[in-house]
């Protein structure tokens, strides 16, 4: 007789359209996500990811998880790359808001798909455009509802946001608030630790900068390998900036 398993599963590897048959699998879009150092891994997410919006364009949590992955590329992204992605992220965010309000993820990736574009286009042009209302909307709400999704980000992004505000708008003191807030309840985020050794660098306090910069070299990566990878590669430059202020 012929085994059907085998073969169902031999279907399924090779067509991310049948594995959604029954629905989008998140726990493997989850999964993978977390694995996306591997190349495999991350064309096996982007292929579940196109093939879950297409089944279900308006599942709230296939879009934002769409939403997710953008954000990822963006960040290692620079000009118009970063800027046509940050404002697809944007829209993606803003789709989830429509359809499911009082979740926080779509207010915080269409608050981080407006930062992102807003770095893109250049701080000055974006307070030009008005986004900044337009990103505090989202992200404020998103912090409302959940400021622990993705390890505190919310938090981290209202820190990031009062250190990159150009003179006079800028606030150190908030910046820092912000990302104290974060490690208080999630101590292993490494970017927390970095944007805040970079604030404390830029306020005059090298020592204190360095103890946080210590905690990214040191901290555990196991709540996001590739996150934690990104991060220590962006350290290198605050780090020597550090080390030379404290020669």
């Amino acid at each position: 007789m012929p085994r059907p398993l085998p073969a169902l599963c031999a279907l399924l590897l090779l067509s991310p359209a049948a594995a959604l048959a029954d629905g989008p699998d998140l726990a493997r879009i989850d999964d993978l996500f977390m694995k996306r150092l591997d190349p495999a891994a991350s064309k096996e997410e982007e292929a579940l990811l196109a093939a879950a919006l297409k089944q279900g364009p308006e599942d709230p949590a296939v879009i934002w998880r769409q939403a997710r992955w953008n954000t990822w590329k963006a960040d290692a992204l620079g000009g118009d790359a970063k800027k046509a992605l940050g404002k697809e992220t944007w829209a993606l965010g803003d789709k989830v808001i429509k359809l499911a309000p009082g979740i926080a993820e779509g207010h915080y990736y269409g608050a981080i798909g407006i930062g992102q574009y807003s770095e893109a286009a250049g701080i000055l042009n974006a307070l030009a455009e008005g986004l900044e209302s337009k990103f505090n909307e989202r992200l404020d709400r998103a912090i409302q509802l959940n400021p622990s999704i993705d390890t505190g980000g919310p938090m981290v992004a209202k820190g990031r946001y009062f250190f990159s505000l150009p003179w006079p708008m800028r606030n150190l003191a908030k910046s820092a608030e912000w990302y104290n807030r974060c490690l208080a309840k999630h101590p292993n985020n490494l970017r927390a630790h970095l944007y805040l050794a970079e604030t404390l660098l830029a306020d005059g306090k090298a020592k204190e900068a360095k103890a946080h910069m210590d905690q990214v070299k040191t901290g555990s990566d196991a709540y996001d390998p590739a996150e934690v990878m990104r991060v220590r590669a962006m350290a290198r430059p605050v780090e020597a900036k550090i080390e030379k202020e404290l020669k």
